[in-house]
């Protein structure tokens, strides 16, 4: 791997519909990060008004989780997560529903990657 630094300015983002994302690694709403990864890797940054609700296309078979950092998000299934919480997905399907279900904004980060397949092995200390 090489390093790759990115400022602020440089990471993409779009919004539609209330729903704003900044596609730090993947992509989202069409556009694409100039970020490398080694595996296929998708980490994006979602701040989602009242209201408002986007559907994240995921490839199928991925490993995803979320992480809320503020406000309350329904995953597609009817219940709200506080902030603070993170959302691990078993079987995504191909999408990822994303609804903010209060009464403030919502930000949260999305990060999913495709499976490599190793064993996993903890050694420590870790720095």
């Amino acid at each position: 791997p090489a390093w790759q630094e990115l400022t602020a300015k440089e990471i993409p983002s779009a919004s539609q519909d209330g729903v704003t994302v900044k596609v730090i690694a993947g992509e989202s709403m069409g556009i694409k990060s100039p970020v490398r990864t080694l595996t296929p890797t998708y980490f994006l940054d979602f701040t989602l008004e009242p209201g408002s609700q986007y559907a994240q296309d995921v490839p199928e078979g991925w490993t995803a989780f979320s992480y809320i950092l503020e406000g309350k998000v329904d995953y597609g299934s009817g219940q709200s997560v506080d902030a603070h919480h993170t959302v691990v997905f078993d079987d995504l399907g191909d999408k990822v529903q994303l609804s903010n279900t209060g009464s403030q904004l919502a930000r949260l980060v999305l990060l999913a990657g495709q499976p490599i397949g190793e064993p996993i092995r903890q050694h420590g200390p870790f720095v």
